[in-house]
């Protein structure tokens, strides 16, 4: 199942860019994540690994397999992690919308374990968290540039835009 998750945040392209290409610290951005191990030699670009450690104690694994500098966009897929699915990976990136603007969309494509059932689970339940979770990661940007500070745990931004096809 593929969907599509954007939002506009009030952020020079650049800067946006910067804070969500800092893929080892996605912790001070991201109102899910506690802390990031990082598990590669590199802390971003081709081939980093990361380890996410959740609030509510699930630990992800995560690597980059695609990175593109000059666009603005990488794509990342889950290595590791105690989730109900076969494979998982997201595309992140940034676009331009003005120089104090950026548009930051994900495309996430999941696919679930248990057939049918799991279907309708991605679609009932983690279409909708996984959405939101992206959307308050990007909102999180935002957040972060203006307070200097984490974003708080569970912390929502604006509600994204999140679309299916």
């Amino acid at each position: 199942m593929h969907f599509k998750v954007v939002n506009e945040v009030e952020i020079a392209p650049e800067k946006a860019w910067e804070l969500i290409a800092d893929f080892s610290h996605v912790q001070h951005i991201h109102p899910l994540v506690e802390k990031v191990d990082q598990l590669s030699d590199n802390d971003a670009g081709l081939n980093a690994v990361r380890r996410c450690h959740l609030y509510n104690g699930v630990k992800v694994e995560e690597q980059i397999v695609e990175w593109n500098e000059k666009d603005r966009r990488y794509k990342i897929e889950l290595v590791k992690g105690n989730l109900p699915v076969k494979q998982i990976g997201a595309e992140l990136f940034v676009e331009e919308i003005s120089p104090t603007r950026s548009r930051i969309i994900g495309n996430m494509d999941v696919d679930p374990k248990y057939g049918v059932l799991g279907q309708l689970m991605v679609r009932m339940v983690m279409k909708p968290k996984f959405g939101r979770a992206l959307g308050d990661l990007f909102s999180g940007t935002e957040y972060y540039l203006r307070t200097g500070r984490d974003v708080p745990e569970n912390w929502h931004g604006p509600k994204p835009v999140i679309t299916s096809s």
